[in-house]
């Protein structure tokens, strides 16, 4: 399976040039000292990122190895919090849910949760259960976001377009604030010093049965 994450991957576009995107600098609005990323009224805290980085960098040496950074790593890391806020506002907004079963039964349907740990490791997630499970809850909900929106049936463009329309509305109303330290967002994904390292559980997935066949 390839799980490399400086491969070229397609972002989920947010779409968002009208969120307020402000820097956690020194005149960034009082912004809490420790904070790594704000977006809504969820927080994620420095340490948050350096542990889940140092776990993910202690869990899958072979892709450090390549030429993947540190930088690069807290970069994605903080892209996924962003993403996941945004999915689930997006989620509330249109009125579907990702229960627990549904997770269970995603991840049983792809060959168990070390199967599925492996898959997300692609997405820069470090092999904790928790952040595992919570990858896989936003790409259920990514995907019945839009099929809500288009209908059952449609293509699977149609459903991409209205998954990221409703993603774009729902950021849209969101303050995102990311600390420079973690890399720089630049209304749509969270760039790291040598550029953008955001993909999506069903890209990975695909890029994992192209590749197995």
């Amino acid at each position: 399976m390839r799980t490399m994450i400086d491969r070229a991957v397609r972002p989920v576009r947010l779409g968002v040039p009208a969120v307020a995107v402000l820097l956690l600098s020194g005149c960034a609005g009082g912004a809490t000292p420790g904070t790594a990323a704000v977006a809504g009224d969820a927080r994620l805290t420095v340490e948050e990122v350096q542990q889940r980085t140092q776990s993910f960098i202690a869990a899958y040496p072979d892709v450090m190895s390549s030429g993947v950074t540190t930088g690069q790593v807290t970069a994605i890391t903080v892209q996924n919090f962003i993403t996941g806020v945004v999915v689930e506002k997006a989620a509330i907004d249109v009125g579907v849910v990702a229960t627990p079963t549904q997770i269970d039964d995603f991840i049983t349907e792809r060959g168990g949760l070390a199967e599925v740990t492996q898959l997300t490791s692609g997405a820069g997630v470090p092999p904790d259960p928790a952040l595992v499970r919570g990858e896989v809850r936003t790409a259920i909900l990514q995907q019945a976001i839009g099929t809500e929106i288009a209908g059952r049936g449609a293509a699977d463009e149609e459903i991409a377009a209205a998954t990221n329309g409703a993603l774009t509305a729902a950021a849209d109303g969101l303050r995102i604030q990311v600390n420079p330290r973690f890399g720089t967002w630049d209304g749509a994904t969270v760039l790291g010093s040598s550029g953008s390292l955001s993909t999506t559980l069903a890209e990975l997935e695909a890029d994992s049965t192209t590749t197995q066949g």
